[in-house]
């Protein structure tokens, strides 16, 4: 059933085995048990940078590979050459490393001109030209689909509970930016709020808002589709018009007084 071991390390206690093994293991069975039920992706954190010109960072965080919880406690610096191909940067997961006392699972980065394979995680892609400033400072949403010199996110997955979503960071532009705009629609409100909050939205809450505020019927997106749908919608707010979704536009209430 249900417990909870707190060895007590103190004066006077004899310190056991066990009680270092509880200690050590009860972040990992924490950390085991709050993710099962969520996808590959990255959980926290790997949010990239760029320093001297074309040296991506890669900040510490936490991934899940293959159903693994991996974790990066500094920051890795990784320079890039120049490229007129599109270059992915890439996680590769390695064979699993068995020793007398341990399971080792561990990853090593890649850069090359393929696209993922099944053992790899995409972190970002970009075509790199000579003498150019690899950037990630966009400029609106549109800008998140630019590859030349630029860190393309939008194949990157996070883990979410279910299926992997969509980075929150160009979420957020779009939140940003609609939320600029006059919102009329509560279905925009409340999802506009998620996005500001900036953390790993479900892709099926994405998918949902999209069926109904542009009046399509249920179906899957890919990432590359979700983008141009917000962008669609944010296209419409901010001309004015209502959508292909109707039922979720604020009307405003009358009140008559006898």
């Amino acid at each position: 059933m249900f417990h909870n071991n707190k060895p007590i390390f103190a004066s006077g206690v004899v310190l056991k085995a066990n009680m270092l093994e509880i200690a050590s293991m009860y972040p990992r069975h924490m950390m085991d048990i709050m993710y099962s039920k969520y996808s590959d992706g990255i959980l926290s954190g790997v949010e990239i940078s760029v320093e001297d010109r074309s040296t991506i960072r890669l900040s510490k965080g936490i991934m899940k590979l293959q159903g693994n919880i991996y974790y990066m406690e500094e920051d890795k610096c990784i320079k890039v050459q120049p490229n007129i191909d599109t270059q992915y940067l890439k996680i590769r997961v390695k064979e699993k490393e068995m020793q007398a006392d341990m399971e080792r699972f561990e990853t090593e980065y890649v850069i090359d001109t393929q696209m993922a394979e099944e053992n790899e995680f995409e972190i970002c892609r970009f075509v790199l030209n000579e003498g150019a400033i690899l950037r990630t400072d966009y400029t609106d949403l549109r800008d998140y689909a630019t590859m030349h010199n630029t860190i393309n996110i939008l194949e990157t997955k996070y883990s979410a509970i279910g299926k992997s979503t969509v980075n929150p960071k160009f979420l957020l532009e779009f939140g940003r930016q609609m939320y600029s705009c006059n919102l009329t629609n509560v279905d925009d409100v409340v999802f506009v709020t998620e996005c500001l909050k900036e953390e790993n939205i479900k892709r099926e809450i994405i998918e949902k808002y999209i069926w109904k505020r542009l009046g399509e019927g249920n179906r899957e997106y890919s990432n590359q589709e979700i983008y141009r749908k917000l962008i669609e919608i944010l296209d419409i707010v901010k001309r004015g018009e209502v959508g292909g979704g109707m039922q979720g536009r604020m009307q405003p209430r009358r009140l008559l007084v006898d």
